[in-house]
């Protein structure tokens, strides 16, 4: 049976900590303080699904795309503001197998 992991939005350093679930073991960490595909700026929100890990970058006002197996960047999208693509400050973030929720 394969490892199950945790992660954890670890607001005010950053990054996001990938934990095993059996023993609550560190694993891994990404992320630092800025707006690179390595950065974050207060994030909020973080949920998974069979892959990826989505996350509510809130200050940066964008939503990031990772992979759970190795934490590594995949895409990303928002800027500030109200249209389409723009969020202001977002929070929570949820998925399902269609929508991500912000």
């Amino acid at each position: 049976m394969a490892d199950l992991y945790f992660y954890v939005a670890d607001t005010y350093n950053h990054r996001i900590k990938k934990h095993l679930l059996s023993d609550l073991s560190y694993d891994s960490k990404i992320g630092s303080l800025g707006s690179g595909d390595d950065q974050f700026n207060f994030l909020h929100g973080i949920c998974v699904d069979d892959t990826y890990i989505y996350v509510a970058d809130h200050s940066n006002h964008r939503i990031v795309k990772r992979l759970k197996s190795d934490l590594s960047y995949v895409a990303k999208i928002g800027t500030f503001g109200s249209g389409d693509d723009q969020f202001d400050y977002p929070s929570g973030i949820c998925v399902d197998d269609t929508y991500i929720y912000v």
